[in-house]
């Protein structure tokens, strides 16, 4: 199969290479899309060496969607056929920690040990034609959402986690601080929660995007100061939640929350198009990675299919 590999820091190149085979309880996904973020700039530069990857080289990509190619030993009774079109977890934990166990699997004690995985990270990722996922990571996606609306529900999953950490409820009102793909889900998210006042605060044509998908009101912080313009547009009180979404370290990961982020699309209670206009073949990954780096594309994706 073709995929982007890393072959060296700062050398990523399409390439062939062997498609996986799924093992036991694992099932192969023909990947149709791939999204490109913050942290994958990250890896191929060098920023994690020894850590993300461990070793080189190594296919990186951690947002994607696809569709079921072939079912491996042990998932008769997943509930997957061949066709479904789906997205996948990064990782599901052990399984038998008291975190797993409590369903906090997204701070699973053994995440440090020799064998966890955590694809596109530790382990091979979807910026491939083909990618084996455990079947207990894959959940099934509705046939009107398109594919790269599915490739965002890895990152939509996130802001979903930090609204139910935060208690988001009706009637609250929300900050929201950076006006990226996570800023611009959780604006969304918060909305779809029960928020009515959604306070974006950022810089640059990205605020209109942000009006676009339902911020009741925005603040350039380089015209305004931030904590006047959210004050003014809560009465003076200030916001019940604020998300900060401008790239600092915030909630891990995201666990239990697939669903909710896939049902949300499903219902267009949350809108990607306005994310997703940056879309590449995977031949052209270079210059995916290029518009990222100069902020030109929210979220770019690289298709497969």
């Amino acid at each position: 199969m073709r995929a982007a590999l890393l072959r060296d820091f700062g050398k990523l190149a399409v390439a062939d290479v062997p498609t996986p085979q799924p093992g036991p309880g694992e099932v192969l996904v023909r990947v149709s899309a791939c999204g490109i973020c913050g942290t994958d700039l990250k890896i191929v530069a060098g920023a994690y060496q020894g850590t993300w990857p461990p070793e080189l080289p190594f296919i990186i990509g951690h947002e994607w969607s696809g569709e079921v190619a072939a079912l491996g030993p042990g998932t008769e009774r997943s509930g997957l056929a061949v066709g479904d079109r789906v997205v996948a977890e990064n990782h599901t934990g052990c399984g038998e920690c008291p975190m797993c166990r409590a369903g906090r699997y997204n701070l699973c004690e053994r995440v440090r040990e020799p064998g966890f995985k955590l694809y596109g990270h530790t382990a091979p990722g979807a910026l491939a034609e083909y990618a084996a996922r455990p079947a207990v990571a894959l959940h099934k996606v509705p046939a009107h959402v398109t594919s790269l609306a599915a490739a965002l529900v890895n990152q939509g999953a996130l802001t979903v986690h930090a609204a139910r950490r935060a208690r988001l409820g009706p009637g609250a009102s929300v900050a929201v601080y950076g006006p990226g793909l996570l800023g611009l889900l959780m604006a969304q998210v918060a909305r779809a929660a029960g928020a009515t006042t959604v306070i974006m605060v950022g810089r640059g044509q990205r605020l209109a995007v942000a009006s676009e998908l339902g911020a009741t009101t925005v603040v350039d912080y380089e015209a305004d100061d931030p904590v006047a313009g959210v004050r003014a547009a809560t009465g003076g009180r200030g916001a019940d939640c604020a998300f900060d979404c401008s790239g600092n370290p915030g909630v891990r990961s995201s666990p239990n929350a697939y669903p909710a982020m896939i049902a949300l699309l499903a219902s267009g209670a949350v809108r990607t198009e306005p994310l997703t206009t940056h879309v590449y073949p995977l031949a052209e990954v270079a210059a995916a990675f290029g518009a990222l780096a100069r902020r030109e594309a929210i979220r770019p994706i690289i298709t497969l299919q």
